[in-house]
C-alpha cells in the first residue's frame, strides 16, 4: 500500500504561493503550497499552516494575511521564503524581497510585485485539523496579471503549466 502521505504530498500538483502576514510589530513571508478556493461567495480562500511556523502564530494576531501567487519566474522566492525561518531572520528585510515589497490596498500585511495574481484576506476562521491549521480567509481585495503564468509545485519540483490541452466547460 502507498502511504497516503506520499500522494497529497507528492503526486498532487499545487500552486507556489508565498504568504504575507504582519502584526503591526512582527511580519512574515513564507512559502506555501497548501492553498484552495473555499467559496466564490463570499470569495473565501483556505491556506494549511502548521503551528510549529512562525507565520502561525502571527496569523492568529493580525487576523488577516495575503496568499502571493507566484509567477513561473519566482521560484527563487519561494525557494528563499521557504528554507528560511522567519523567527530567525526577517526575510522582508531581504533584497529579494525589498526590491518587490509594494503596499497592500485593504490590510497591514505587504505584498509583492509582479506576482500572478495577490489575494488580500481577512480571517474568518481558523480550524485545527491535524497537523495544520486551517486558515480561512475572505478576500478582500485581488490583483490578478493575465500576462503571467503561474509557478507550479509536483513531486517537489518547480514547473511552468503544461500545453493548453482545452477549456474546461
Amino acid at each position: 500500500m502507498i502511504k497516503p502521505e506520499s500522494i497529497y504530498s507528492r503526486h498532487l500538483v499545487h500552486p507556489v504561493c508565498l504568504l504575507s502576514v504582519s502584526d503591526g510589530k512582527n511580519e512574515n513571508i513564507s512559502t506555501m503550497s497548501w492553498v484552495s478556493a473555499v467559496s466564490t461567495e463570499p470569495p473565501l480562500i483556505s491556506v494549511a499552516v502548521s503551528p510549529k511556523r512562525y507565520s502561525h502564530q502571527l496569523i492568529l494576531n493580525a487576523q488577516e494575511f495575503a496568499i502571493l501567487v507566484l509567477s513561473n519566474l519566482q521560484n527563487e522566492l519561494a525557494t528563499l521564503a521557504g528554507t528560511i525561518s522567519g523567527q530567525k531572520k526577517d526575510k522582508w528585510a531581504l533584497p529579494q524581497f525589498q526590491l518587490l515589497r509594494k503596499p497592500p490596498n485593504k490590510i497591514k500585511s505587504p505584498v509583492l510585485k509582479d506576482c500572478r495574481a495577490v489575494l488580500e484576506c481577512k480571517l474568518v476562521q481558523h480550524v485545527n485539523s491535524g497537523d495544520h491549521s486551517l486558515f480561512i480567509g475572505e478576500i478582500v481585495h485581488s490583483e490578478y496579471d493575465p500576462d503571467v503564468q503561474p509557478l507550479i509545485l509536483f513531486n517537489r519540483k518547480y514547473y511552468n503549466p503544461g500545453q493548453f490541452i482545452a477549456d474546461y466547460p
